[in-house]
């Protein structure tokens, strides 16, 4: 689990708003999902809480963190026509390699997969945070898991998209 200390309340209610069962569409991520609830509202409210949806981010969740949360039941109740997944930039903050990340991503992939079997899901690429420069370490190592990631697209029940660029400047830098 999250070990932050605003994580068991954020996790409780999720579960409480997944038990109402009326989401059909789930945002499953960290910080950046989570803040569309804070930062982002005026946009949740206006376009995506009228599709019938559930943020299920948690900050400071990496990809162990939500397939924990997913395991121990966090979403029942719900049975989403979508999955938007956005996971993996805390994962390389805390220094996991680019292959492990990428494990963690299908994993929780996957585990959506076997846990909504009709649900589409659209993966996110990992978004270029924590460092601003293009040629940084960090930021090649994001390069790296999206082009792991991406071949988990099928374009049936899995899409992906890398929105990286549009967070970057003709340098690509942030």
């Amino acid at each position: 689990p999250n070990w932050l200390p605003t994580a068991p309340k954020t996790d409780a209610a999720i579960s409480a708003q997944a038990a109402q069962g009326n989401a059909n569409v789930v945002f499953v991520g960290d910080s950046i999902t989570q803040l569309w609830q804070t930062e982002g509202l005026s946009d949740w409210n206006q376009d995506f809480a009228p599709l019938g949806s559930l943020d299920a981010g948690v900050i400071g969740d990496d990809t162990e963190s939500v397939l924990w949360r997913l395991q121990q039941g966090n979403l029942n109740g719900i049975s989403p026509k979508l999955a938007v997944v956005t996971i993996g930039i805390n994962d390389i903050a805390k220094g996991d390699s680019a292959s492990d990340v990428a494990t963690g991503i299908t994993s929780v992939v996957r585990t959506i997969q076997n846990e909504f079997p009709n649900t589409k899901i659209l993966l996110l690429g990992v978004l270029p945070g924590i460092e601003v420069a293009a040629s940084s370490p960090i930021r090649q190592e994001i390069d790296q898991v999206n082009q792991m990631i991406a071949p988990l697209a099928d374009g049936q029940r899995i899409w992906f998209l890398d929105v990286s660029s549009h967070f970057l400047d003709p340098a690509g830098n942030i």
